[in-house]
C-alpha cells in the first residue's frame, strides 16, 4: 500500500518532506532519542509483567487517554468488558496507572477542579438561613 500511496504521490507531483526530514534526522542523530522513547514506552507497557492481558491492559488504557482514536474512541465500559472488567474498575485503573504525571486525557478536569467540587458538597449555603433541611413527605 505504501508503493501505491507513493506512485499516487509521485503521479500527482507531491511533496510532504517526511523522507526529508527522516533522513536529515538520522544524520543529525535523533535516532538515539527516538531509540531511547521507543524503549521507556516498552518500559511503560510491560512495568507490570510480560503476560499479555497485564501489558495490553497498560497500552489501551495509554491510547485511550492520549489518543482514543487510534482505539476507535472506544469508551471505558468497551476497553473494560475487552479485558473482562467492569467501567469503573477500568476508569480505576487509568486514575491509578496516570496519578502524579500530569497526563490528562482530553477528559481530564482542571487542577483543582475535583477539591472545590467536593468542597462545594461540604455546605450548600443556597438556603435559607444556610441550613440544610430534612426532606418532608
Amino acid at each position: 500500500l505504501m508503493e501505491v500511496d507513493a506512485m499516487e504521490q509521485a503521479a500527482l507531483g507531491v511533496d510532504d518532506g517526511e523522507d526529508d526530514d527522516f533522513e536529515r534526522g538520522r544524520a543529525e542523530g535523533y535516532a538515539e532519542g527516538r531509540r531511547a522513547g521507543a524503549r521507556a514506552f516498552l518500559e511503560f507497557c510491560f512495568k507490570d509483567g510480560y503476560h499479555p492481558g497485564v501489558s495490553m491492559r497498560r497500552l489501551y488504557g495509554m491510547a485511550q487517554k492520549l489518543s482514543p482514536d487510534l482505539i476507535a474512541q472506544m469508551s471505558g465500559a468497551d476497553c473494560g468488558s475487552m479485558f473482562g472488567e467492569t467501567r469503573a474498575a477500568w476508569d480505576y485503573r487509568l486514575l491509578a496507572m496516570f496519578d502524579g504525571t500530569g497526563v490528562k486525557g482530553r477528559d481530564g478536569k482542571r487542577e483543582g477542579a475535583k477539591e472545590k467540587y467536593r468542597q462545594a458538597q461540604m455546605g450548600n449555603s443556597n438556603r435559607k438561613n444556610g441550613a440544610k433541611r430534612s426532606r418532608q413527605l
